[in-house]
C-alpha cells in the first residue's frame, strides 16, 4: 500500500526573522527591529516607507493598528510577508543588505529546482498564460511536481491562493498533452 506523504509549506529563514506568522503576515515593528534601525525613529521610518509609500496599498499590503507600548498607545502596522519583504532590501543597513544578499541567492536556488515549464506542450503553455496568468509555478508547485510526476501520493498542505489545485493537476496535464 502506498503511503500518503503529506508536503508542507515551511517558512523561509527570513520569514522566520520578520516574524511572520501562519496567515503570511508580520508587524512593521517586526521589520523595523530586524532591520536594526535607530530606536526611536520607528513613526517617522513608518511614514516615508508603509504610509506614504506610492507602491503600497492600505488594506492590501499593510493595515494600521493600535498597540500600548509602556503605558502610551502607539500605531504599529500589520504587513503582508510580501511587503515586509520588499522594505527588508530598502535600504543601506547591514541587515539590508544581508536580505538582498539572501533573495538573490534563493532566487538563483529556484532557477535551478523550478518545475521546466517547457516540458508541458506548447498548447498547454499557452492555456496556463491565457488562463491563469501563470508564467512560472508557485513553490508548492514545485515541491510537488516532480514527486507527483514519479507517481508519488501526496497530501499538500498551504495557504489558501497559493497553488495546491495547479500542483496536483499540473502533472495530470503534462501526461496527456
Amino acid at each position: 500500500m502506498d503511503t500518503l506523504q503529506k508536503t508542507q509549506v515551511f517558512f523561509t529563514p527570513i520569514e522566520i526573522e520578520l516574524g511572520v506568522d501562519e496567515n503570511g503576515m508580520t508587524t512593521a515593528r517586526n521589520l523595523y527591529n530586524f532591520l536594526e534601525l535607530a530606536q526611536g525613529q520607528f513613526s517617522r521610518w513608518a511614514k516615508a516607507n508603509i504610509t506614504e509609500n506610492e507602491f503600497a496599498t492600505e488594506n492590501e499590503d499593510w493595515w494600521g493598528f493600535d498597540i500600548n507600548v509602556e503605558g502610551n498607545v502607539v500605531k504599529d502596522y500589520k504587513l503582508t510577508a510580501h511587503f515586509a519583504k520588499k522594505l527588508s532590501v530598502k535600504g543601506n543597513s547591514e541587515k539590508a543588505e544581508q536580505a538582498r544578499e539572501y533573495f538573490a541567492t534563493v532566487e538563483e536556488r529556484v532557477k535551478q529546482k523550478a518545475i521546466d515549464l517547457t516540458q508541458l506542450s506548447p498548447e498547454l503553455q499557452t492555456a496556463l498564460a491565457d488562463a491563469f496568468h501563470i508564467t512560472e509555478p508557485m513553490p508548492v508547485q514545485t515541491a510537488s511536481f516532480p514527486l507527483i510526476t514519479r507517481g508519488r501520493n501526496l497530501a499538500l498542505q498551504s495557504r489558501t491562493g497559493s497553488g495546491k489545485t495547479l500542483a496536483y493537476l499540473l502533472p495530470l496535464l503534462a501526461k496527456l498533452t
